[in-house]
């Protein structure tokens, strides 16, 4: 077993909760982890996550990708500790960040696919996932579960159906 740290990240506090999630996909070569308390700005602890890929065989060292510091935070979040829940499609090419605090605790989701080298780029602009039958701070996407070909993603609300959850 080997214990995994990151660099690149930064906190208003002492520790930006590094592993608060994370994510293998089946192959075991690749490692999403974030950190729900990285700050962004002066003002925001917005959470992002990082990547790391097995740098051999079974057994050998993961290491940070594609650089020693490289992090990953998704844009147009509004509200404070947002990344908390991260998935990676089988394949390592696309993960889905999670973050019920986003959007006064309604909640948020954002998709990145990997960019060859440089790493991963968010697909599109922030999925705020209100469908029906949510209601108040439902904290949608506090979990999020992406199957092994990228084509459903299922999110959880744990403050929805009155504190009851929901997916």
């Amino acid at each position: 077993m080997q214990k995994v740290l990151a660099s690149g990240f930064t906190s208003s506090g002492s520790n930006p909760q590094f592993g608060i999630g994370d994510s293998i996909p089946s192959a075991g070569s690749i490692l999403a982890a974030s950190a729900a308390q990285h700050k962004q700005d002066a003002t925001s602890n917005v959470g992002a996550f990082a990547v790391f890929i097995r740098s051999g065989s079974f057994g050998t060292q993961f290491v940070q990708y594609p650089t020693a510091t490289s992090i990953f935070v998704g844009t147009g979040f509004s509200g404070s500790s947002v990344i908390v829940a991260i998935s990676i499609s089988g394949d390592g090419n696309t993960i889905v960040s999670g973050g019920g605090a986003d959007n006064s605790n309604l909640g948020s989701a954002w998709v990145f696919t990997r960019t060859g080298v440089s790493g991963y780029t968010q697909l599109q602009d922030k999925l705020t996932l209100i469908t029906s039958g949510y209601s108040g701070s439902s904290q949608i996407a506090t979990s999020v579960a992406l199957s092994y070909d990228a084509t459903t993603l299922a999110v959880g609300a744990i403050a929805d159906n009155t504190n009851g959850g929901a997916v």
